[in-house]
């Protein structure tokens, strides 16, 4: 678990309060998968809002071990802890609040299974949907300065004219997740959650990764993908079942 005590005086400079709290970016999919658990488990907690160019309370509650979102700050404890992810297919995040609230996301016989499609969903299928995200969102950024950076940012990646690419490119990538997305969509035939009769985490990542394509409105569900389209419309409704939460 990559965690880290964090300061209350860096807490307070950063206008973060007590208990937990999910900074985030909103469109982010892995934000919104974490956010989405959050509320299926009525789980209480806060969220601090930070703009998509500016990382920097990031890196300031990691110590620089990392810059991205999201990060989860729990003044649960003896002391203010700071959890991230310490590698890009990690889930400490949404493992830290299964353990402190026993929701159910990471069921002992589908560990490894889980994992699999996890890394599959926020793998493969980000890696195409974020650029369709951001071929909408990006130039839509109304402070000039903000979308300066945040185009900045995917040009050093990825090419100078990335975005612009993307955007013409758009029905290409559609068509592309949707391929990707068929797998899902046959497991969600079969059953109403994508591992069984219960929601997981790998359900709320699939929300994520939606959650970022259809975030600016421009997008939605690929309509072929009817049992995807059935399972996205739902699972907002879902609610998981907190046990005896884990001693702090």
């Amino acid at each position: 678990m990559a965690e880290r005590v964090v300061e209350q005086e860096l807490l307070a400079r950063l206008g973060i309060g007590q208990g937990l709290t999910l900074v985030q970016v909103p469109p982010s999919p892995f934000c919104i998968s974490v956010r989405a658990a959050l509320e299926a488990g009525n789980v209480p907690h806060q969220l601090h809002n930070l703009d998509l160019w500016d990382r920097r309370p990031a890196a300031e509650l990691t110590g620089g071990a990392y810059y991205a979102v999201p990060v989860l700050v729990d003044t649960g404890g003896s002391a203010p802890v700071v959890v991230y992810e310490p590698r890009d297919d990690a889930t400490d995040i949404a493992r830290h609040v299964d353990a402190k609230y026993g929701l159910g996301l990471f069921p002992q016989e589908l560990e490894g299974l889980q994992d699999l499609v996890v890394q599959y969903i926020e793998g493969q299928c980000e890696d195409v949907a974020f650029r369709l995200d951001d071929a909408f969102l990006l130039p839509g950024i109304p402070d000039v300065a903000g979308r300066t950076m945040a185009l900045r940012h995917k040009e050093r990646k990825f090419g100078k004219g990335c975005v612009d690419q993307w955007r013409a490119q758009a029905p290409e990538l559609l068509a592309k997740l949707t391929d990707l997305l068929r797998p899902l969509d046959t497991m969600l035939s079969r059953s109403p959650y994508l591992l069984g009769t219960q929601p997981t985490f790998t359900d709320f990542a699939l929300y994520g990764v939606l959650g970022n394509l259809t975030y600016t409105g421009d997008l939605q569900v690929p309509a072929e993908l009817t049992n995807i389209v059935r399972w996205h419309a739902q699972l907002p409704a879902a609610r998981l079942t907190q046990r005896e939460a884990a001693p702090a």
